[in-house]
């Protein structure tokens, strides 16, 4: 059975966090997925902005707390970063957000 070729731009970060990065949850009647707890290792995580199809909308409580992270990108879908999201996160320093493709390339503000 023939495979369907991802797409280049969103399909490895959305299925990496799928299958590791993040423990989330999805709210089927609003299509919409909160991020619960990174379970990663990467030092500067990506959120998504899609998971199943479904847009990434929320960084749930405590969803960074204590981790080790010394950055974060947080993809254009996100409209909610709850309390305590980043809670802890001693050698956080920097915080990016996706605005735009450019030519394969994210341009960051």
């Amino acid at each position: 059975k023939p495979q369907n070729k991802p797409d280049a731009e969103t399909e490895p970060t959305t299925a990496r966090v799928e299958m590791v990065d993040y423990k989330y949850s999805v709210d089927t009647e609003n299509k919409s997925v909160t991020l619960l707890k990174y379970i990663g290792n990467d030092s500067t995580p990506t959120i998504p902005e899609t998971v199943n199809g479904m847009n990434v909308t929320t960084i749930g409580n405590s969803c960074f707390k204590s981790s080790d992270i010394t950055g974060v990108y947080i993809a254009k879908t996100v409209t909610t970063i709850s309390t305590a999201a980043f809670n802890n996160c001693q050698n956080l320093k920097n915080v990016y957000f996706f605005i735009r493709y450019y030519h394969n390339k994210i341009i960051c503000l």
